[in-house]
């Protein structure tokens, strides 16, 4: 089993479009090789249409610059839809289902991925900009094999624990994700990753 020790940043902005439409865009920089160097790169754009109080749906688009032993890139639709499950004195349960297709330099094939994520959200006092624990939980399926390497199957699961700190306006998201990739006829590889995420709202 690989391991190695990695630090994303995911610069995240999001704003409103009319009453019933958001916007979204990322910058997302990876350091790895046991933070030797960077890994990737990724920028992201959505366009989200309000449903109701509970659902958006989303249409958005990735681009990813890969700087592993095999440099590549790729270009990224997808669609994804989010969910306020629940929500009480115990905290709030969201969900995400994010369908993508997807399209690496390194072949011709279209890959298709499905993605689940459930993310868990406590206030953790009861100030009025209190820190908040964070717990997300997200599986990663290949739907297709394809010529550049992908597998039909499930291929990551990603755990992730950290907590949410105001910032005037805006919030930081810090914390500790396991990344634990176990394609099909492959070799299991363990990510141990310290995620950043700054949240801004212009």
């Amino acid at each position: 089993m690989r391991q190695d020790r990695q630090l994303w940043v995911n610069l995240s902005a999001q704003g409103k479009l009319g009453k019933a439409r958001v916007w979204t865009a990322e910058l997302h920089p990876r350091v790895g090789q046991n933070l030797s160097g960077p890994s990737a790169l990724l920028g992201r754009v959505a366009v989200g249409f309000v449903v109701n109080e509970r659902v958006t749906l989303h249409q958005g688009f990735v681009y990813q610059e890969v700087f592993d032993g095999r440099p590549r890139n790729e270009k990224r639709p997808y669609q994804q839809a989010d969910f306020d499950i629940a929500s009480g004195g115990w905290g709030a349960l969201k969900g995400r289902l994010r369908l993508e297709q997807r399209w690496f330099s390194t072949g011709s094939d279209m890959g298709l991925r499905f993605r689940e994520q459930i993310r868990f959200e406590k206030a953790l006092s009861d100030v009025e900009n209190p820190l908040t624990g964070i717990f997300t939980a997200e599986a990663f399926v290949n739907v297709l094999t394809t010529d550049y390497g992908a597998r039909r199957g499930f291929e990551t699961a990603r755990l992730f624990g950290g907590v949410r700190i105001p910032l005037a306006d805006q919030a930081l998201e810090a914390g500790y994700q396991a990344q634990i990739t176990a394609p099909p006829g492959g070799d299991t590889r363990v990510d141990h990753i310290l995620m950043l995420t700054f949240r801004l709202k212009p």
